[in-house]
């Protein structure tokens, strides 16, 4: 009798369970899984112990937008790893889920090429950089992957457009590279390929460059100003 009412009452207590799952369920009708994943650093690739790893559970409301359920917060273990359980996701339709640590930063806000898009996963990695390293990972991700690849319509090379994004990139660049390191890095990528760039424009090409203007704004720091050859790239790379 006893293992009966045992039965009853686990029985009572997993459909209690799936009752909640299922009138948690959205207007979207879409229902999260739980999963892991693991935190790493951008530089070194090796798991980082002791990440907070917080994840924003948010359902779809009829019509449009959203609303938050609850917030879950980990923690990464000795191997990075962490877990979010199917009842920790119950009622979510996508779920946000950042990562921190002190003395560290989050690579998707310095890098696009660390962000994830998809939110109804728990995303299988996720990625911080060390403060040491944040001022490298933003030279890489702005730089311009390589000269050349701007073209017109009609497929020839649009050298004027391919020189404005590397001279505004460079303007940043040149101004938060502040290591030998940082500094070796704009001098290689930038002082070789601006001039080139800037050979291969006519007069008239170079005169228009004046009426753009550039700007940034990165760590709080704001700076905008126009096209100055002279002054900006053959004196920085003129040292």
């Amino acid at each position: 009798m006893n293992a009966l009412r045992a039965d009853v009452v686990l029985s009572a207590k997993w459909l209690w369970l799936l009752a909640g799952a299922l009138t948690s369920l959205s207007a979207s009708g879409q229902q999260m899984l739980g999963g892991d994943g693991q935190v790493l650093d951008t530089t070194t690739q090796q798991p980082i112990e002791g990440a907070t790893v917080a994840m924003e559970c948010r359902r779809t409301l009829l019509g449009h937008g959203s609303a938050k359920v609850r917030d879950v917060t980990v923690t990464s273990d000795k191997d990075g790893m962490y877990q979010f359980s199917f009842l920790q996701v119950v009622g979510c339709d996508f779920a946000y889920v950042r990562v921190r640590k002190p003395g560290y930063q989050d690579s998707a806000e310095i890098h696009v090429g660390y962000a994830y898009t998809n939110y109804e996963k728990i995303p299988r990695y996720r990625y911080l950089t060390a403060d040491a390293d944040v001022v490298m990972l933003r030279l890489t991700a702005i730089t311009p992957s390589r000269s050349g690849n701007v073209f017109h319509l009609d497929g020839s090379p649009a050298h004027a457009e391919e020189y404005r994004a590397w001279y505004e990139a460079f303007l940043q660049a040149k101004d938060i590279a502040q290591t030998e390191r940082e500094r070796q890095f704009v001098q290689e990528r930038y002082c070789r390929n601006l001039p080139e760039l800037y050979s291969m424009l006519n007069e008239k090409e170079k005169a228009s460059m004046a009426n753009y203007p550039f700007q940034y704004q990165w760590r709080g720091t704001f700076r905008r100003g126009r096209h100055d050859y002279a002054a900006e790239v053959q004196a920085y790379c003129g040292r």
